[in-house]
C-alpha cells in the first residue's frame, strides 16, 4: 500500500496546481507591526506566484488567478503603501501596490491557508525583531509565588476524571457577564479558524489506507490506483465508479471519490458523495467504512460552520464506536449551548488526547469557574502548538481569560499585552482586543480611553475582528458619555460591513445607545435635543425599550409645549408599555389634551383611566388633571364630588365650592390647604391667592377683622405677587380699616394703594370714594 500513501502525500500539492480549478482571491489585508508595514494576499490554494518592481510600486503576479472578479472588500492602504488595483488576464492575476516612499521589500509564503507576505520597511529604519517566547518562559517563577488560586499550576498528566461532573442542566453563564464567552463575539471567530485548523490538522485520513484495504481485493486496488494514477482528481473515479454500480466496490470508490473532493476543500460535493456512500453501504461495511463515512460528513460539516447539520452524522458514528466523532458532537453540542449533554459525551472519553476535545472540556470547566482546570488544558494546548501563531496566540488568550474571570486583572493584563507584544497579524489582534476589554472593565475615564485607542488602531485594518470592534469601541463611546459618537462608528461599521456577522448587533447597540443617550439628556433637561433625537433615532430603538423611550419623549415635548407630538409618542408607550408605564402616559396624555384645551378628549382619558385602574399609585395625579378639568369647564358640582387628599386637588375644589356660595366648605378646605402650602417649598404664589380668596370670603360675609388677618398674610407673600393683586389688597385693606373707624390706619394704606396702583382709573375711583367718606373723621384723630 506504499503506493496510496504516496498518493494521499501527492494529492495535496498536485491538486493544489491542477489547471482545472483556478486559485480564488479570498481576501488582501494589511497591518502595522512598528517599523513596518505587512501586506497579506490570501488565496483558496498554493499557486505559483512572483513579486517585481515596477516603476515607483510593485506588481503581485499570480498563475491561474483568474476568479477574483468576486472580491468586493475596500482595498487596503497604509503609510508606506496603496493597494491600486487589481487585473486578470485569464492566465495571470495581479495586484498592482504603489509605494508611498522608498523602502526595503521582504517576501515570503505561508500554508493553511496559503497567502503570499510582503513587509514593506522604510530605508534607515530596522525592522524590530517580533520575539516570540514559548508560554512557560512567561514568568513562571512569579505565578507560582502567587496564591494557590490564581497561580499557573506545573503541567501534569490530565484525566477527564480530574474534572467533577458538572450539574445536570448547568449553563455556562460565568464567562458572558464579563464578554469573555467562546460562542459569542469576536472570541467565536477566532475559535471558528481555531477548531478549522486543529480539525484539518489532526483528522486527516490515517485510516483511508487501512479501510481500502480492507474493502478491495488486489485486483480491485489495482484498478482504483488505475483510475487515481496521474490525475489526482475525483473525476477519474467516476468511470470506476459506473462499472461496479451496484456492488460492494461503488461504496469504497465512492468514499475515496469525497474525500479528494474534501482535501481540496469542494466541501458541498463532498457531503453529497459521503451521503451517497452511506446510503450504499451494507453488510459488513457498515462496521467500518460507514462509521468512517458518517464521520466525515460531520466533520465537513463541522470545517463549513454548519454545527447544527452536522450533529445527526456525528450521533450515528458516535453510536457505531467511532472515538473521534464523540469528541466533534460533543464540542458542537457545547457551541449550540447544550451543556449538560456536552459533558456526559466528554466524560466518557477517558484521558482525551484529541486537541478539540480537550479544547471543549477546557471551555467548559472555564464556564463552570474551575479555572486551574482550564488553565492545565489550555497549556497542553498550547504547548502542542508553538509554533503555530494563531493557535498559539488562542490559547494564551484563553488562559489569560481565566484569569479575568478570576478577578486577577493584573495577570490577565499581562498576558494579553504579551500577545500584543510578542506576535503578529491577526494573532497579534487577539491580545489587543483582549487588553481592550480588560481595560474597559476597569471602566475610570483615563483605562476606557486607552481601550478606544486600541480599538481604533485595529478599525484602521481589516482583521477578522475589525468588525467586532466597532461595536465595542462603540460601547467604549457610549459609557464615556460620546453618544454622538458611538453612534457614527456604528453607521460606518454597517457601511463598511452591509453583511456582516454582526450586523444586527450593531443595530439593536444603537437603538440602546440612542435610549441611553435620552436617559442622559433627561438628567440635564435638554429637552430640544431629547426630541432631535427621537425624530431620527425612533425607528431604531430596540423593542424592550420602546415603551419608556416613548413616555420619555412625550414628557420632553410637553415640557416643550408640543403637546401634539407629545400625544403621538404618549399613545405608542400606552400600546407596549407594561402598566406602570401605560398608565403613566395616559394621565400625560389627558393633561396634554386639557393643555390643547380640548376638554372633551381629557376629560374621557382621565375618567376611562381612573375607571380601569381605580387603585393605580397615579391616581391622584388624574384626579389632579381631572379637577383642572372641570374647573376649566366650570363644571362646579362635578368638581366638588371629587375626593382626593391632594393639596391641589383641594384647592381646585375649594374654589368650585366658593362658586357655588358653599362658603363654609370652601372655607374650611381652604384653611386645610394653606396649612399645608406654608410648609411646602415653591407653593407660596398658590398661597398667597388663598389668603386672598379667603380675606374676600370674610368680607362678604362682614368679618372684616378676619378679612384683615388673612390679607395681611397674603401681602407678607407679595414678592410673589402681580402690582394688580397687591394693589387689591390695599385697597381691601384700607377699605376693612375704613369699615372698623381705624381711620389713620385707612389713610396709610390708602397712600400705598396710590404708589402701587399708579394711573389705574379704577383704583383711583376706589381711593377718592374712600378719602370722601373717612378723610373728616380722620383728620379728627389727629387733633
Amino acid at each position: 500500500m506504499l503506493w496510496f500513501r504516496l498518493f494521499l502525500i501527492t494529492l495535496f500539492i498536485a491538486s493544489s496546481w491542477s489547471t482545472l480549478h483556478a486559485a480564488v482571491l479570498v481576501d488582501i489585508r494589511a497591518g502595522g507591526h512598528g517599523e513596518f508595514e505587512r501586506v497579506v494576499v490570501e488565496l483558496s490554494q498554493r499557486v505559483e506566484f512572483h513579486i517585481e518592481k515596477e516603476g515607483r510600486g510593485l506588481v503581485v503576479s499570480i498563475k491561474d488567478g483568474d476568479e477574483f472578479k468576486d472580491y468586493r472588500r475596500k482595498l487596503p492602504e497604509g503609510a508606506l503603501f496603496r493597494v491600486e488595483k487589481i487585473e486578470g488576464n485569464g492566465s495571470w492575476l495581479k495586484i498592482k501596490i504603489a509605494l508611498r516612499a522608498d523602502v526595503e521589500v521582504k517576501e515570503s509564503s505561508m500554508d493553511e491557508p496559503f497567502r503570499i507576505v510582503i513587509d514593506l520597511t522604510k530605508k534607515g529604519k530596522a525592522r524590530r525583531t517580533m520575539k516570540k517566547e514559548k508560554l512557560h518562559s512567561l514568568s513562571t517563577k512569579k505565578e507560582t509565588s502567587e496564591k494557590p488560586s490564581r497561580d499557573i499550576p506545573p503541567q501534569k498528566a490530565i484525566s477527564i476524571d480530574d474534572i467533577p461532573l458538572l450539574p445536570s442542566g448547568m449553563k455556562i453563564t460565568s464567562g458572558k457577564d464579563r464578554g469573555v464567552e467562546f460562542n459569542d463575539g469576536w472570541r467565536w471567530i477566532y475559535r471558528k479558524e481555531v477548531q478549522k485548523r486543529l480539525a484539518l490538522v489532526e483528522d486527516t485520513a490515517v485510516e483511508l489506507e487501512k479501510l481500502v484495504e480492507a474493502e478491495l481485493s488486489e485486483e480491485e486496488l489495482k484498478e482504483l490506483k488505475a483510475a487515481l494514477e496521474g490525475m489526482h482528481n475525483a473525476e477519474g473515479l467516476v468511470a470506476l465508479k459506473e462499472k461496479y454500480r451496484g456492488t460492494a466496490i461503488a461504496p469504497v470508490v465512492r468514499f475515496v471519490q469525497a474525500y479528494i473532493y474534501e482535501r481540496k476543500g469542494f466541501y458541498p460535493e463532498a457531503i453529497a458523495h459521503y451521503r451517497l456512500a452511506a446510503e450504499e453501504i451494507k453488510g459488513e461495511q457498515e462496521k467500518t467504512l460507514l462509521r468512517e463515512t458518517l464521520f466525515r460528513e460531520g466533520l465537513v460539516m463541522f470545517l463549513q460552520a454548519r454545527f447544527a447539520d452536522s450533529i445527526e452524522p456525528l450521533k450515528k458514528a458516535y453510536a457505531m464506536g467511532h472515538r473521534r466523532a464523540g469528541g466533534y458532537l460533543a464540542n458542537v453540542l457545547l457551541i449550540r449551548g447544550e451543556v449538560a449533554k456536552a459533558w456526559r459525551i466528554f466524560s466518557k472519553l477517558k484521558s482525551p488526547e484529541h486537541s478539540l476535545t480537550i479544547m471543549g472540556i477546557a471551555d467548559l470547566s472555564m464556564g463552570a469557574g474551575r479555572y486551574r482546570h482550564a488553565r492545565l488544558l489550555y497549556r497542553k494546548l498550547f504547548n502542542r502548538y508553538p509554533d503555530n501563531e494563531e493557535i498559539s496566540a488562542f490559547f494564551i488568550l484563553r488562559l489569560a481569560d481565566t484569569y479575568r474571570l478570576e478577578a486577577n486583572r493584573s495577570q490577565s493584563i499581562r498576558l494579553y499585552t504579551n500577545i500584543k507584544d510578542e506576535y503578529k497579524d491577526e494573532a497579534r489582534v487577539m491580545g489587543m482586543m483582549g487588553l481592550a476589554e480588560a481595560l474597559a472593565d476597569k471602566g475610570d475615564k483615563k483605562s476606557l480611553i486607552a481601550a478606544e485607542n486600541i480599538y481604533r488602531a485595529i478599525i484602521s485594518y481589516d482583521y477578522l475582528a475589525t468588525e467586532y470592534a466597532y461595536t465595542a469601541i462603540a460601547e467604549v463611546e457610549a459609557r464615556l458619555g460620546r453618544y454622538q459618537r458611538a453612534i457614527l462608528y456604528l453607521e460606518e461599521m454597517t457601511q463598511r460591513y452591509p453583511t456582516g456577522e454582526f450586523k444586527y448587533r450593531a443595530y439593536n447597540m444603537r437603538g440602546y445607545i440612542v435610549h441611553r443617550w435620552i436617559d442622559s439628556l433627561f438628567k440635564k433637561n435638554d429637552y430640544h435635543m431629547i426630541a432631535r433625537i427621537y425624530r431620527i433615532y425612533e425607528k431604531e430603538i430596540p423593542f424592550g425599550l420602546k415603551a419608556p423611550t416613548y413616555l420619555a419623549a412625550g414628557r420632553a415635548f410637553m415640557e416643550l409645549s408640543l403637546y401634539r407630538e407629545a400625544i403621538e409618542a404618549l399613545k405608542n408607550a400606552v400600546k407596549m408599555g407594561k402598566q406602570d408605564i401605560s398608565q403613566e402616559a395616559l394621565v400625560l396624555i389627558g393633561f396634554s389634551y386639557m393643555k390643547l384645551d380640548e376638554l372633551s378628549r381629557a376629560q374621557r382619558v382621565i375618567e376611562g383611566f381612573l375607571e380601569s385602574y381605580p387603585e393605580s399609585r397615579l391616581k391622584d395625579r388624574a384626579l389632579r388633571v381631572l379637577a383642572m378639568v372641570y374647573h376649566a369647564k366650570g363644571e362646579h358640582k362635578e368638581l366638588a364630588s371629587i375626593k382626593s387628599k391632594d393639596p391641589d386637588v383641594l384647592l381646585l375644589k375649594a374654589s368650585s365650592l366658593y362658586n357655588l356660595r358653599r362658603y363654609s366648605e370652601a372655607e374650611r378646605i381652604f384653611d386645610q390647604v394653606a396649612v399645608v402650602y406654608s410648609k411646602t417649598k415653591g407653593k407660596e404664589k398658590k398661597l398667597a391667592h388663598i389668603y386672598i380668596t379667603m380675606g374676600d370670603m370674610a368680607f362678604m360675609d362682614g368679618s372684616y377683622r378676619a378679612g384683615i388677618e388673612r390679607y395681611i398674610k397674603a401681602k407678607s407673600l407679595s414678592r410673589w405677587l402681580s402690582k394688580e393683586d397687591i394693589a387689591w389688597i390695599d385697597l381691601r385693606l384700607a377699605e376693612g380699616y375704613k369699615k372698623l373707624g381705624h381711620y389713620e390706619a385707612m389713610h396709610s394704606f390708602v397712600e400705598e394703594l396710590k404708589d402701587t396702583a399708579g394711573e389705574d382709573g379704577i383704583i383711583e375711583e376706589f381711593v377718592d370714594l374712600l378719602l370722601d367718606e373717612g378723610v373728616e373723621r380722620w383728620k379728627e384723630t389727629l387733633h
